[in-house]
């Protein structure tokens, strides 16, 4: 299991993943991601996590934000 933070973005290449799981972590804020809400206040990071499981030409992610 490989554990990956990219640069402030959210996007993966999916080409370059190994065999097995491999875990994203993002750690952003409202404007980066460019969020605006009258009803939401973000007080801190947004931190998401996402693995991936890749056998062969198959992958599945799953993920979470808090």
């Amino acid at each position: 299991m490989e554990e990956t933070t990219p640069e402030n973005t959210m996007n993966i290449d999916l080409r370059e993943l190994e065999e097995g799981e491999t875990i994203f972590t993002f750690e952003q804020t409202a404007s980066d991601l460019d969020l605006k809400s009258g009803e939401l206040t973000f007080v801190g990071p947004i931190r998401t996590t996402v693995r991936i499981h890749k056998l062969n030409d198959s992958l599945s992610a799953s993920g979470a934000s808090r």
